[in-house]
């Protein structure tokens, strides 16, 4: 029997698109398991993986989202993860709650990516604080733009608008015969 009720509900989890209206979901298969609402980062294979490579110039993918019905676990647990190898859907335009991490931002101001190459935790949380390229300490630039944090401070509404971005090329086909020389003058 219940005895007892919270009459504050939680705001949002990690992942949940907040206005799924406009939004652009692409689907990659994930190289390490991952948790919804870190910034991911497009590996050379094709895969996916919470960011995590070193310098400033990450191939961000996007923003992996919640799905709840792909969980063994409770719903909303926050052991619920993507494993390796598994399709994740990931948020390459739209409004989304990511994972939050460091820094008081105002609404409207730019965030960052975590993303140590040597310290698992945090990765790919998005912060307020500054860019850094020190090994184990490494955060860039996220372009992405924050609406607000929730009330506990752990997540951000933010706004996501990476380009579409090509996929895999294959060989190059044999070159055909050259056309005939047009007029000149």
């Amino acid at each position: 029997m219940q005895t007892s009720y919270s009459v504050f509900p939680v705001e949002a989890y990690a992942g949940q698109l907040a206005d799924p209206q406009d939004s652009f979901i692409a689907s990659y298969v994930c190289s390490e398991d991952v948790k919804p609402g870190v910034l991911l980062e497009l590996n050379t294979d094709g895969t996916v993986r919470a960011a995590q490579g070193t310098g400033s110039g990450l191939p961000l993918a996007g923003v992996s989202v919640l799905q709840t019905a792909a969980s063994s676990t409770a719903p909303l647990a926050t052991n619920v993860t993507f494993k390796s190898g598994d399709v994740v859907p990931v948020l390459r335009r739209g409004r989304i709650w990511a994972n939050f991490n460091g820094g008081s931002p105002d609404p409207g101001a730019s965030l960052n990516v975590k993303h140590s190459s040597t310290v698992a935790t945090y990765r790919g949380f998005v912060t307020g604080t500054t860019t850094s390229t020190g090994t184990g300490t490494e955060i860039a630039q996220a372009f992405v733009q924050l609406q607000k944090l929730n009330t506990a401070g752990d997540l951000a509404l933010i706004d996501v608008n990476y380009p579409a971005i090509a996929g895999a090329t294959g060989a190059t086909g044999a070159t055909g015969p050259t056309g005939p020389t047009g007029p000149t003058g």
